[in-house]
């Protein structure tokens, strides 16, 4: 006896008839009753009256085979039950690849007192590397989880964006250029070219992050070639770039830098930042609900 072959009589049985259970079931009729036949034919015995004018009619020897398999289906049941509990309680390692900012570690560290109430003794490992990095591990199944910003999205992989954020051109407060920031009252709106700063030496970060790729095709787009004096690697370099050594440099604008003027962008520039994990495995419950919680933080916390 196969659990099939349990949960296939069954449907049978409850349905009433061989093609609404088909339809339960997702299979054809002609499938199901061939199902029947070899059952009946292995068992030795029939399970149904063929010519019953109530429809589908155990025998005597059908309803013998039918509780036997109801106390297997509701063992089975209670088995699956009891691993789900098991899963949901037992000790958990949840592997999350992030982009290497303090930011998204310190998220990490305030979703983790909910996380271990729900699931006792559950443990969060961060690998801090590049986004591009991230999804190898995850496509090779080193990770559950990539918390990082990201450029293009990976067609095995599911995607949440946490927070999109617009990029501004960033200069001193004494520059030519910070009359047009929009922090200034009746500029709100204001909006200028990139070209306009064509004169204003660069302060960019480096090659391989996921930002720099964003503006490398946002300049492509815009015909402009950046005059860059200084690379920096860690965001909050960039403000002693602007303000000690006058440069310009282009910012998130959910990154709250101080002592610099904001100006927005004709067309926009944009920056995504959130999680994605691979699509094709089952996620296990501590880590649904890790996603819900560093869903529910604000973007202050994302990079």
């Amino acid at each position: 006896m196969h659990l099939r072959e349990i949960f296939y009589f069954l449907a049978i049985v409850e349905e009433g008839s061989l093609s609404k259970a088909a339809q339960r079931l997702f299979i054809t009729q002609p499938t199901l009753s061939h199902f029947l036949s070899t059952l009946e034919k292995d068992l030795g015995f029939e399970l149904f009256f063929r010519k019953s004018s109530h429809g589908l009619e155990l025998t005597p020897a059908g309803q013998l085979y039918y509780e036997g398999a109801r106390k297997i289906a509701s063992i089975w049941s209670a088995t699956q039950q009891d691993l789900k509990n098991y899963q949901e309680t037992s000790f958990h390692c949840i592997r999350c690849g992030t982009g290497g900012a303090d930011q998204i570690t310190h998220k990490l560290v305030l979703c983790l007192p909910k996380l271990q109430t729900r699931y006792p003794g559950t443990e969060i490992r961060s690998l801090s590397a590049t986004p591009s990095e991230i999804h190898r591990q995850l496509l090779a199944g080193k990770l559950d989880l990539g918390y990082s910003a990201y450029l293009e999205e990976h067609p095995t992989l599911t995607y949440i964006p946490l927070v999109t954020s617009e990029v501004d051109l960033v200069v001193p407060k004494n520059h030519p250029l910070a009359g047009y920031s929009y922090q200034l009252p009746g500029n709100e709106s204001l909006r200028i070219p990139l070209s306009m700063a064509e004169k204003t030496p660069f302060a960019l970060i480096v090659e391989e992050s996921v930002l720099r790729q964003v503006e490398n095709a946002y300049f492509a787009e815009v015909n402009f070639q950046p005059t860059v004096l200084a690379v920096y690697s860690f965001p909050p370099t960039l403000k002693e770039y602007i303000l000690h050594s006058g440069l310009a440099g282009l910012c998130p604008r959910h990154q709250h830098f101080d002592g610099m003027a904001r100006v927005a962008l004709t067309p926009p520039m944009y920056y995504t930042c959130g999680l994605y994990y691979r699509n094709d495995i089952h996620l296990s419950a501590p880590v649904k609900y890790l996603i819900t919680l560093l869903g529910q933080y604000p973007v202050d916390y994302d990079l």
